[in-house]
């Protein structure tokens, strides 16, 4: 007895995934797993200046609060370290024998951005 296994990955839009899941799924020997939900790249770099934008102004807000509690009246920002945007996409496992997929149910992507803000109070 010989068994094979291969892996097909590729990239394929929510209107497309049932058809893909009935078409794929219904072949002897397919098994559908690690689905994987990604953004477009437009909208992954649309979301990531929102985050930036967002942190900055949470950043300045929270150093001009702490300014404030001082007693200080200046905030200057020094430095941005910016160690990158991380995309985390979102595990689906498709499985037969359920009902069909609609595209509404897959997970967002999600994104992170982490920023370090170093700021002269003064």
């Amino acid at each position: 007895m010989e068994r094979a296994s291969t892996t097909i990955t590729g990239e394929v839009s929510r209107d497309d995934y049932d058809a893909l899941i009935q078409a794929a799924g219904r072949l002897p020997g397919v098994r559908l797993q690690g689905m994987t939900s990604l953004a477009s790249s437009d909208s992954r770099a649309s979301f990531a200046d929102q985050l930036l934008k967002q942190a900055l102004e949470n950043g300045r807000r929270r150093a001009q609060t702490t300014a404030r509690a001082l007693g200080l009246p200046k905030v200057e920002l020094l430095l941005i370290d910016q160690r990158g945007s991380i995309h985390r996409p979102m595990p689906m496992v498709a499985r037969m024998g359920e009902a069909s997929f609609r595209p509404g149910e897959a997970p967002k992507p999600s994104q992170n951005l982490t920023l370090e803000l170093n700021y002269c109070l003064r």
